[in-house]
């Protein structure tokens, strides 16, 4: 399925959705089954966003894609993601297999959590002082490519074309996992994490 440049494997699931577009508590058979798919997909997507043309724009600034995973009560959460030197911003997400709008709640806290995360890194390497304006959300998604796929019992969308994720939860907990993830990958990864935030700043 070609989303906006970024080709995303799909098998036309719609799960979450009923005649109406109301909420399907899923099996506990069908979650476990949606869960597998959701994190082939996110393989498959690491492995488009390092390879495939049209992917991403610009040149690569760090080599390797971030890809990382959560199960929360919440939700389930995955995402990969890399940075360009280009500007343009290609963020995709998913919920329950089901490609989503900006605006949606996991799409939100996936921003929430970049910008938490490249603050506090800054903070604590005293690139950024505490009167020092944050980097905004804006600028730290300038050249990032990124999936952002989330799995719920109970997922809601909403808008005219059932295409926006509004469950609430989803927003912190997609939060928390982006600024918890990518502050490991931070400290795991000092020369590459630093180079990459003072982009930012």
């Amino acid at each position: 399925m070609a989303q906006g440049g970024l080709d995303v494997p799909s098998d036309g699931a719609t799960y979450g959705l009923i005649g109406g577009g109301g909420p399907l508590r899923l099996p506990l058979r069908l979650r476990l089954r949606l869960r597998l798919r959701l994190r082939l997909r996110l393989r498959q997507v690491s492995v488009l966003i390092s390879a495939a043309p049209g992917a991403m724009v610009g040149t690569a600034v760090h080599p390797d894609v971030i890809a990382f995973e959560r199960d929360a009560p919440e939700a389930a959460v995955d995402v990969a993601l890399r940075w360009s030197d280009s500007r343009e911003e290609r963020v995709r997400g998913f919920a329950n297999g089901v490609p989503t709008l900006e605006g949606s709640t996991h799409l939100l806290g996936f921003r929430d959590g970049l910008a938490a995360a490249v603050n506090a890194y800054a903070l604590e390497r005293r690139l950024l002082t505490a009167a020092d304006p944050d980097p905004s959300a804006d600028r730290i998604c300038q050249g990032l490519t990124a999936v952002v796929s989330v799995k719920l019992d109970r997922p809601e969308f909403l808008g005219a074309t059932r295409g926006t994720l509004g469950n609430p939860a989803a927003r912190p907990c997609v939060a928390e996992t982006v600024r918890d993830r990518l502050g490991t990958w931070f400290a795991e990864q000092p020369e590459r994490a630093g180079a990459l935030v003072c982009r930012f700043l």
